[in-house]
C-alpha cells in the first residue's frame, strides 16, 4: 500500500470511526487491512496503530494470518466493550489467508414471527357468490336513505364474504429471503462439504485440496449465475411499466423510503398547517372569480337525459382494466369480482354505490412545503366502474358534438393520437415557418391545474356544453360532498369543505378538466392568429395536452393580450 492510498484510507477510516464511535452498540471491526501488524516499528503500522489507539480501540489478533508470516486480518473492538468470550485463534487452510475465530458475547437475536390474516379469494364458488349477491336484499325500503343503503350494501357483502372465503389468521417466521437458491447449488455446496471433511481426514493431501478449490469455485459460479439471472428477470418482468422498475430499483439498492411529510416537531401544528393552506386556498381562488352566470344558448340539440344501460360485457371489459388493488372502503376485494369470466361481472354494479376517500400524496420526492402536495382520490370498485361507463357516456357526447377540438386537444378523449403527436405538429409548425417569417412560441405547463380548479367553474362547463341536467347532477352531488381533514396519532382537525380540485385518481376527472379547458381555448383561439402554412392550411394558434398549453401565432401582440387575459 503506497502513501498515497495509505493516508486517504486513514482519512476515510478516521471518518468512519468519528460516525460509530460513540453509538451505544458494541463495536467490532474485522477484515484484511494489509498492514504488517507484527512489525510494529514500520511506519504504516505505527500510523495506524496511532488513529486506533486515539480512538480507544485495540488490535487482538498475536499471530500470524498470511502463509508469509504477517498478521494482516484484525479483529479491532472498543477497550471500553466486554464482547469477546476467548482471545482470536489463527486456523491454517487452503488459502493464503487463515481464517481467525474468536467467541463474541452476542445472543442470537430470536427469529421474529408476524401475524397476518388472509382469505382464499382464488376458491371462492364466483357462481354461487354471485347467486347470493342477487338474492340478498340490499334495499329493505324503497325510501332508505342513501347512508341507510350504503350500509345494507356493505355489510351485506361483507357478510357473505365471510361465508365463501371466511379471514383466517396465520403466523409465519420471518426468514432471509434467497429467492435465487436452488437445488443445483445446494447439492455442489453438499459436495463442497464432502471434499472438505475427505481433505482433513486424509492429512490435506494437495490432490484432496485441488479438488476441494475445483468445487468451491464451482459454487461460487452457480451462486453468481443464480443471482444475475434472478435480478436481470427482475427488470425484464417490469416490462415498460416505469413505475414498477422503480420500485425494483429502489428495493435492491435498499433504499428507504423517507417519511412523505415535511419536517415537523408538533404533528397537531402540522395537521393545522395542512388544513389552513387549503381552507385559505379556496377562499381566495373563490373570492377572485367573476363567471359570467347568464343563461347560455344551447350548443347542441343532443339529448343525454338518459345513459345506456350497462351490459354484462362492459362490467367485464371495465373489470379486466382494473388493477388487482382494493380501497379499504371495498366490502369485497377487487380481486373477487375482477375476474372477466366471473358470472358475477354483470351484477357488481347494481346499487352503484359510490365511496370514496382522498389522500395527501407528496407531488415530488423529499416535498418540503405544503403547496408540494396534493389530493388524490381513491374509490371503491363501484365507483370505478361507475365513473368509467359516466366518463365513456360522456365523451362519446362530446365527440359526437364537436365539443372537444381534436386539433387543439390532444388527451383526455379516448381514440385520438396524444403526446407525439401534439409535440410533432408544433414541431412542424415552427420548422416550416421560421424560414419565412418571425414565430412567437409560448410554452406553458399550468401549475396546480387539478387542484385549483373550483367546483363553480366545472358546473359552468358542463352547462356551457349544454350537457344535460341529470349528468350535472350527478356530478355537482359527487363534488358537493368533498371535504377534508387531516389526521395524526394523536390530533384529529375539523372538517373543511372542498370548493375546488379535481381529484386525481377518479376516472372521470381528466374529461371534466378537458371541459374546463375548452371552454378556455375557445374563449381566447379566435382572438390570437393562427400560423398559415399555405393558401389553405391554418393551424390552430393554441394546443392543449391536458394542462401543458402552447400557444405558435406571428403576431406578439394578440399572444401578450391573451396572456393578460
Amino acid at each position: 500500500m503506497g502513501n498515497h492510498s495509505l493516508s486517504t484510507f486513514l482519512d476515510e477510516f478516521s471518518q468512519f470511526l468519528d460516525e460509530t464511535m460513540y453509538r451505544p452498540s458494541p463495536l467490532v471491526i474485522t477484515g484484511d487491512l494489509n498492514i504488517h501488524f507484527d512489525n510494529t516499528s514500520a511506519p504504516n503500522t505505527l500510523r495506524f496503530n496511532d488513529l486506533i489507539s486515539g480512538h480507544g480501540i485495540s488490535q487482538l489478533v498475536s499471530s500470524p494470518t498470511h502463509d508469509k508470516g504477517h498478521i494482516l486480518d484484525v479483529i479491532m473492538v472498543r477497550n471500553s466493550d466486554n464482547v469477546l468470550y476467548s482471545s482470536p485463534k489463527v486456523f491454517y487452510g487452503i488459502s493464503d489467508h487463515s481464517a481467525v475465530s474468536c467467541l463474541l458475547k452476542f445472543v442470537r437475536p430470536s427469529r421474529v414471527m408476524s401475524e397476518f390474516t388472509c382469505r382464499n379469494i382464488k376458491k371462492i364458488n364466483r357462481t354461487a357468490f354471485a347467486e347470493d349477491i342477487v338474492s340478498c336484499k340490499l334495499m329493505s325500503s324503497p325510501t332508505d336513505s342513501v347512508d341507510c343503503v350504503v350500509e345494507n350494501y356493505n355489510s351485506a357483502l361483507s357478510r357473505l364474504l365471510n361465508i365463501h372465503a371466511p379471514a383466517k389468521t396465520r403466523k409465519i417466521r420471518k426468514r432471509t429471503d434467497c429467492p435465487w437458491y436452488n437445488s443445483d447449488i445446494a447439492a455442489a455446496k453438499r459436495k463442497r462439504r464432502r471434499l472438505e471433511r475427505k481433505w482433513l481426514s486424509n492429512g490435506k493431501s494437495e490432490i484432496d485440496r485441488k479438488l476441494l478449490c475445483a468445487q468451491k469455485n464451482v459454487v461460487n459460479s452457480l451462486l453468481k449465475k443464480a443471482k444475475r439471472s434472478y435480478y436481470v428477470g427482475l427488470i425484464e418482468d417490469c416490462g415498460e411499466d416505469s413505475k414498477r422498475l422503480f420500485s425494483v430499483a429502489n428495493r435492491l439498492l435498499n433504499r428507504k423510503q423517507s417519511s412523505p411529510l415535511p419536517s415537523h416537531t408538533d404533528s397537531s401544528a402540522m395537521a393545522e398547517t395542512f388544513i389552513d393552506y387549503f381552507r385559505n386556498k379556496v377562499e381566495t381562488i373563490s373570492n377572485s372569480l367573476c363567471p359570467d352566470e347568464s343563461a347560455q344558448e344551447p350548443l347542441t340539440t343532443a339529448s343525454l337525459e338518459t345513459l345506456k344501460p350497462t351490459d354484462p360485457d362492459e362490467v367485464q371489459a371495465l373489470l379486466r382494466r382494473l388493477p388487482p388493488k382494493s380501497c379499504s372502503l371495498d366490502p369485497v376485494p377487487t380481486d373477487a369480482v375482477a375476474n372477466p369470466k366471473d358470472a358475477m361481472a354483470g351484477t357488481d354494479c347494481s346499487s352503484q354505490l359510490v365511496c370514496g376517500r382522498r389522500g395527501i400524496y407528496p407531488k415530488e420526492e423529499d416535498a418540503k412545503g405544503i403547496g408540494q402536495f396534493r389530493p388524490i382520490s381513491l374509490l371503491n370498485v363501484d365507483g370505478k366502474i361507475l365513473f368509467s361507463v359516466l366518463a365513456r357516456r360522456l365523451s362519446e357526447f362530446a365527440v359526437k358534438n364537436t365539443f372537444v377540438d381534436t386539433s387543439v386537444q390532444k388527451a383526455g378523449i379516448p381514440g385520438f393520437s396524444g403526446c407525439t403527436e401534439h409535440v410533432q405538429m408544433i414541431w412542424e409548425s415552427i420548422q416550416r415557418c421560421k424560414h419565412e417569417k418571425d414565430v412567437d412560441v409560448i410554452w406553458m405547463d399550468l401549475a396546480n391545474a387539478y387542484e385549483s380548479v373550483p367546483h363553480r367553474y366545472l358546473s359552468f362547463a358542463l352547462e356551457f356544453f349544454w350537457v344535460p341536467r341529470v349528468i350535472r347532477e350527478m356530478v355537482q352531488s359527487y363534488y358537493s360532498q368533498f371535504r377534508m381533514r387531516f389526521m395524526t396519532q394523536t390530533y384529529t382537525t375539523e372538517w373543511q369543505a372542498l370548493e375546488i380540485g379535481i381529484p386525481m385518481g377518479c376516472l372521470v376527472s381528466p374529461l371534466l378538466f378537458v371541459l374546463g379547458i375548452e371552454v378556455l381555448t375557445r374563449c381566447e383561439a379566435p382572438r390570437i392568429e393562427g400560423l398559415t402554412l399555405a393558401a389553405d392550411v391554418v393551424v390552430p394558434s393554441i394546443r392543449v395536452f391536458i394542462d401543458d398549453l402552447t400557444i405558435v401565432s406571428g403576431n406578439e401582440t394578440q399572444i401578450e393580450d391573451g396572456l393578460h387575459r
